[in-house]
């Protein structure tokens, strides 16, 4: 019983910590806009805690739904890395 109130607790951290959404929606969503916020603070998405927490969110996902989610952070470099080559 222990182990299924921790697997749900980790759940609902990986996906609370995994949501990267501005803090006021009233203006509407721009397209890109949780990206761009995910860029600019890299320093923050990428640090070694909440890359851990996302870390386990994914592989829960993997492990329950046999999908295969990649590491922001990784997308970020690459994205970040098409840019500056432009």
């Amino acid at each position: 019983m222990k182990a299924i109130k921790l697997i749900v607790l980790t759940m609902i951290v990986a996906v609370l910590s995994a949501c990267a959404v501005s803090a006021n929606m009233k203006d509407g969503y721009q397209p890109g806009d949780i990206a761009n916020g995910m860029i600019e603070n890299k320093a923050f998405y990428c640090s070694p805690p909440y890359r851990g927490i996302r870390a386990v969110g994914r592989f829960i996902i993997r492990v329950m739904g046999g999908v295969t989610v990649p590491d922001a952070c990784s997308l970020i470099d690459d994205v970040a890395g098409e840019t500056d080559a432009e």
